[in-house]
């Protein structure tokens, strides 16, 4: 290249328009999609598959043709849209299916791949009944629609015909989907539906069946009162809201209307669902409330009486405190949650406010459920906490008090050891398990640390509950067993000392006798109940089996505690009983 060439491509400008040229040459591809078959879809051989895809260029090209291919194998080509090919008397086997879109301008691409299975073996179709529900009932004379769902498997097996049996008779057939069948008027019976399905190529199944009661007689229809609640009450002048669910039995009697009653008198009628009814008059009494179904075939249902008492007085209504507990304590600066439950007593009287009180000053209000307050930085103290719900109608309460003290100074926590037992020996090596129960006096001072100490040494420090640690390290002699409890605060309270033996020569366990009792006779035949109690000394050598003899003969061994054995039909004679005990480190 000349030197004016290279001053050409030294010049930003013509360095530009030769970037733009390369753009335009380059050329985008087109994209291409299989739109048929389904993926994992079956075929039945010989099998024709239909393939088609979508084929699309970018601007300024075109589509010149889209080729199809079955295990990267060329089934067919197409040129023009839509782009599809028809395969025909495919074999069996599995296959993956791809298109590949050509453009105008050379361009390709290939699409997503789908696979299809081709079978020579016939896989027989589904079929599920769908109506009417197992175990329906209907009341004679009756019109039923025997539905079912049904599917050929393979793509190119198609459901033919639905068959509907009842107790093995057929009532009717279908040949297109949705598949249903009218069946008027049965007799009166019980029978067993089912749905039999035929693919094209004649493969058949046959649904679960389904039980349908056919009778005669109108069973009364279910009908159950939902408010009001049962023993309820109200303050005059009130509003009860009764509601209702109701429906008959047989499928083809529908509820036609729902009735509530106080005692025998009608209040409301109502015919359709949801059953509800806002009462207005109730009188000062008590009311025995029911709900009255009737079906469309004139069998009637009532539902189980509630009672419910309107009154002309107000009862005040209830309300408790529920935190901060009773006696507590709390280390200053404390935020304390005041919280209190409360209910009016009658319906129609909700609770409009609960107010806290500390020593008789109002220190905070709720108006919603849950009744709660903060009570920020209370001054040191003894404090008399009170809460007061007041009702929609003004009816009162105030509740028992809680006693509460903020403190100054940080009360030591309470700690205690839960093992090793006080004086327990272990024989070398030993595992220690060492355990404590912690808790701050004040409520606001939490256990921060839990530490184990050997004397004056730390083997442990625990941040969480459950406080346990396993010592391995324990030396032979005799060691003094603390744990000390460090709160939020800073306090700092430590257990009373277990003290416990480390030793490096094995005690023999202890054993004795527990039955049959020394000098004691027996008729034969007989069975005795040969028993000994056994502990190993050492906590870490528990006893592994007793073994129990007479004469010196062995004549049974236990390896669980209560140690014993049956000795069956021993001969006539005097005999000496002995156990010997045998723990876990015995040779």
């Amino acid at each position: 290249m000349n030197s004016t060439a290279l001053r050409k491509f030294a010049n930003p400008l013509f360095a530009g328009l030769l970037l733009s040229l390369t753009s335009l040459l380059a050329v985008a591809a087109p994209t291409v999609s299989l739109n048929a078959p389904a993926n994992t879809s079956k075929y039945l051989a010989p099998a024709t598959v239909n393939v088609s895809a979508n084929a699309t260029a970018e601007a300024g090209a075109t589509i010149t043709q889209v080729a199809f291919y079955a295990n990267e194998l060329l089934i067919g080509t197409d040129t023009r849209a839509p782009y599809s090919v028809a395969w025909t008397n495919a074999p069996a086997g599995s296959y993956v299916l791809t298109a590949i879109a050509t453009d105008s301008k050379g361009a390709m691409a290939t699409s997503t791949a789908r696979s299809i299975t081709i079978t020579d073996t016939n896989i027989p179709p589904t079929v599920a009944l769908t109506a009417p529900a197992n175990n329906s009932k209907y009341l004679t004379p009756a019109s039923l629609t025997v539905s079912a769902n049904a599917n050929g498997v393979e793509a190119n097996t198609p459901i033919t015909q639905v068959e509907f049996y009842a107790n093995g008779t057929l009532i009717g057939t279908d040949t297109t989907s949705p598949y249903s069948i009218s069946w008027a008027s049965p007799p009166t019976g019980t029978y067993t539906i089912t749905a039999k399905a035929t693919d094209s190529t004649g493969g058949v199944t046959t649904s679960s069946a389904s039980t349908v009661t056919i009778t005669a007689s109108d069973t009364p229809p279910t009908v159950t009162l939902s408010t009001p609640a049962n023993n309820a009450k109200y303050l005059a002048p009130a509003t009860v809201t009764l509601t209702a669910s109701a429906s008959g039995v047989e499928a083809n009697t529908p509820i036609s209307q729902v009735e509530f009653l106080d005692g025998s008198t009608v209040i409301a009628t109502l015919t359709t669902s949801p059953y509800t009814f806002a009462w207005t008059t109730a009188t000062v009494g008590t009311h025995s409330l029911t709900a009255r179904a009737t079906d469309s075939g004139g069998a009637v249902g009532t539902s189980i009486a509630r009672s419910i008492t309107i009154t002309d007085t107000n009862t005040p209504p209830t309300v408790a405190l529920t935190a901060p507990a009773n006696n507590s304590k709390y280390l200053t600066p404390a935020s304390l949650t005041i919280s209190a439950n409360a209910n009016g007593i009658e319906a129609n009287t909700p609770i409009t406010q609960v107010e806290f009180y500390a020593n008789g000053t109002l220190i905070g209000t709720d108006t919603t459920s849950p009744y709660s307050i903060s009570w920020a930085s209370p001054p040191t103290g003894t404090y008399t906490i009170t809460a007061k719900a007041t009702d929609s109608s003004g009816g009162v309460t105030t509740s028992t008090a809680n006693t509460v003290t903020i403190t100054a100074s940080d009360t030591p926590p309470t700690v205690t050891l839960g093992t090793p037992a006080n004086n327990a020996k272990y024989l070398t090596p030993a595992t220690v398990t060492l355990t404590a129960s912690a808790s701050g006096v004040e409520a606001n001072t939490p256990i921060s640390q839990v530490e184990f100490l050997d004397g004056s040494t730390v083997l442990a420090t625990l941040t969480t509950s459950p406080y346990t640690y396993a010592w391995t390290t324990a030396t032979v002699g005799t060691h003094s067993i603390t744990a000390r409890a460090t709160d939020s605060g800073g306090a700092v309270g430590t257990s009373i000392a277990r003290s416990i033996t480390i030793t490096d020569t094995n005690i023999p366990p202890t054993v004795s006798l527990t039955a049959p009792a020394n000098n004691s006779k027996y008729l034969t035949p007989v069975s005795l109940t040969v028993s000994a109690n056994a502990n190993g000394i050492e906590v870490n050598t528990p006893i592994t089996q007793v073994e129990f003899y007479a004469n010196g003969t062995l004549i049974g061994t236990d390896t669980t505690s209560p140690y014993s054995i049956a000795w069956a039909s021993p001969p006539t004679g005097t005999y000496t009983l002995t156990a010997r005990a045998i723990a876990s480190n015995s040779l």
